[in-house]
């Protein structure tokens, strides 16, 4: 049977309107799905009153399903290990229809659900977004810390034990998962899918800076995200005077939404401008001649770095925020540091370096476009007999 014409089934975890990396990433691989399985993918995704889907390609027949679960149940859920709300809607779907194929869009959403969609003879695939117990581990609220470790190891080991493959953004969380997850399975399929964008655009058009300009350094993120505000007020400390000491004159931004007033009034005393809730962060980012990405906790691939790549922007990161963009290193348009003095050597050799934004954006483009990964998700299919 060609593949055209199979039956595909993405089950999602995240709400998929508004902004964010996760959102970003989802849309960009149900609509990758949607592509090569041309008018035959369902989605499974988590609906609000409030909330509707954005962002997904036309062709894939969308079932929203509502948590209705009193708010204490839902927190009694997470020590009981309730990670989704999907159970009784899938088992009726997949005993409704065949599906060929089954993608669990995060190892959360697929626990409980693999052995059932592998009893109806479904193939299964769980992409990983990162080494979730990571995430978790520098996330999850103090008093919900200690079970919902425990609930991800289970469910994150289950998905790639039991998957027929598994997907990642990077080669780094390939390698953390297989090293952390021993199971009976004799070596589980697990390839590096990446990232890419969601859908076919043009590139932003890259506008000449003022020569006199003064340099500018820029950092964005949603500044309510634990990662990334921890991440932030250590790096403010540590980090931001040698900015200073080599770029006195420098103007340094910090754009994202929901920032706190604790946040801002720290940002205003040491003359960091502060830009909450930006409209359109395009504008800020074409202003810029650095993109930074502070963020030291968590795993996977920092889809923000993208957005400065994307603008032509050389990238100055922590190392943990690096991983997936090595060939931006090979390039010389991506720094890591992963020490104060590994960050002032960078900062010491910026003025003896000149880059070439567009040069930047096009490499930009070859990895991270909308048809490339497409090309590499359909790759990877056939290599690892998913299809035909």
């Amino acid at each position: 049977m060609k593949h055209s014409d199979y039956n595909v089934l993405v089950v999602t975890q995240h709400y998929l309107n508004g902004v964010g990396g996760g959102i970003f990433a989802s849309r960009a691989f149900i609509n990758a799905f949607a592509e090569i399985f041309k008018g035959r993918v369902t989605l499974l995704c988590p609906s609000h009153k409030t909330t509707r889907p954005e962002g997904i390609s036309p062709t894939v027949n969308i079932i929203e399903v509502e948590d209705k679960r009193p708010a204490i149940q839902k927190l009694i859920g997470v020590f009981l290990g309730v990670t989704h709300r999907y159970k009784s809607t899938f088992q009726k779907l997949i005993g409704e229809k065949f599906f060929d194929l089954i993608v669990f869009d995060n190892s959360r959403c697929s626990f409980g659900l693999i052995d059932l969609a592998h009893s109806h003879g479904s193939k299964v695939i769980t992409i990983h977004h990162n080494y979730e117990y990571e995430y978790i581990r520098d996330n999850a609220p103090y008093l919900l810390k200690g079970a919902s470790i425990y609930w991800t190891r289970k469910y994150e080991s289950a998905a790639f034990g039991k998957s027929d493959l598994n997907l990642t953004l990077t080669d780094e969380d390939t390698r953390l998962l297989e090293e952390n997850y021993k199971c009976s399975r004799k070596n589980p399929l697990c390839n590096a899918l990446g990232a890419f964008e969601s859908e076919k655009k043009n590139l932003p058009i890259i506008k000449e800076r003022n020569k006199q300009s003064k340099t500018t350094f820029i950092i964005t993120g949603n500044l309510s995200a634990t990662q990334t505000i921890r991440s932030l007020n250590g790096w403010l400390k540590q980090y931001y005077p040698i900015v200073r000491k080599y770029f006195p004159e420098c103007e340094f931004l910090i754009a994202g939404k929901n920032p706190s007033k604790g946040f801002m009034e720290k940002c205003e005393s040491i003359g960091v401008t502060l830009i909450p809730n930006p409209n359109v962060m395009e504008s800020l980012l074409e202003k810029a001649d650095f993109y930074i990405c502070p963020v030291s906790l968590g795993g996977g691939l920092k889809l923000r770095i993208m957005d400065g790549l994307k603008m032509g922007l050389p990238v100055i990161t922590h190392s943990v925020s690096a991983r997936g963009y090595s060939i931006f290193c090979e390039k010389g348009a991506l720094f890591a540091y992963s020490s104060c003095e590994e960050f002032e050597e960078i900062l010491r050799s910026l003025n003896s370096k000149s880059f070439d934004k567009k040069e930047i954006q096009k490499k930009y483009a070859e990895v991270f476009s909308f048809d490339n990964g497409v090309s590499r998700l359909n790759e990877i299919l056939k290599a690892q007999h998913i299809i035909e």
